[in-house]
């Protein structure tokens, strides 16, 4: 009875922290789509977005949408992990366009802020 006690609190410590993870995850994304919505509705309010930033920072929107979509999705695979064998995708992806998303995603905040950092635009 107590290795099975043991067994259960492992679980539920083990769920928790996978749920833990699981919400960080998702709110990233999410966090980012917020602030080109509101970046893009302040350029907006002021007349300074160009039709080619617009589309610019629709095409990011899009990509954080794919990226929630994906991790949703392997959300749905791990839960379903236990009826069948897990399958790993590998992705190749370029690091320096890694690295200026990154850096585009929180110039919007930087700027809003009033501190220094990557000249992105408004």
């Amino acid at each position: 009875m107590l290795e099975r006690t043991a067994a259960l609190e492992h679980a539920v410590h083990a769920r928790d922290e996978f749920l833990s993870v699981a919400s960080h995850e998702l709110k990233t994304p999410i966090t980012s789509l917020q602030l080109y919505v509101q970046g893009m509705l302040r350029a907006q309010a002021k007349g300074t977005l160009t039709p080619e930033q617009l589309n610019a920072r629709l095409n990011r929107v899009q990509v954080q949408c794919g990226r929630l979509e994906r991790l949703i999705n392997n959300l749905l695979d791990v839960s379903q992990a236990e009826a069948r064998e897990p399958v790993l995708q590998r992705e190749s992806f370029d690091m320096s366009e890694l690295v200026a998303d990154a850096t585009e995603r929180f110039a919007e905040e930087l700027h809003t802020r009033g501190l220094p950092g990557h000249g992105g635009s408004t």
